[in-house]
């Protein structure tokens, strides 16, 4: 509801800056998918506000996604996907922090990232092809290999 209410916002053009609040960071990624799909761009001002006291912390979501770059945050949701669960959820026993540190340092051009990419928005085949991986899913083999 929050990246809905968020573009409900901004597309009657009467807010321009919003400032959206939650402790839950998968909330970020939405808006960071909503920024690099060109759904939200400036001049609106766009900041997630998360933690309480000392660790509060305002994010500003445009310029965050200018640096994660924006094809790398196209593939932030199917990462999500990947990762799994924040609280206790590991794939091959790998946290959500180790797997995103990963993603952000490969490469732009990297197959991966095309596959994340795929993986949030379509169904990705889990059959073998011929006794091979399907296309789609070699990315991620790349990928995870070095943490297998």
């Amino acid at each position: 509801m929050i990246p809905h209410q968020v573009l409900a916002s901004v597309s009657n053009g009467s807010f321009h800056k919003l400032c959206v609040w939650s402790p839950d960071t998968d909330v970020l990624l939405l808006l960071l998918d909503l920024v690099s799909c060109g759904r939200i761009a400036a001049p609106t001002c766009l900041r997630f506000s998360t933690g309480k006291g000392t660790k509060a912390r305002e994010i500003d979501v445009l310029e965050r996604a200018k640096n994660i770059g924006h094809h790398k945050c196209q593939g932030l949701l199917g990462l999500q996907n990947f990762s799994g669960a924040n609280w206790g959820g590991k794939f091959v026993g790998v946290n959500k922090k180790v797997w995103i540190d990963a993603y952000l340092k490969l490469g732009d051009d990297d197959q991966a990232i095309s596959c994340f990419k795929e993986l949030g928005e379509l169904c990705i085949p889990v059959e073998l092809d011929s006794g091979e991986l399907p296309a789609q899913v070699k990315g991620y083999e790349h990928f995870c290999v070095p943490y297998l």
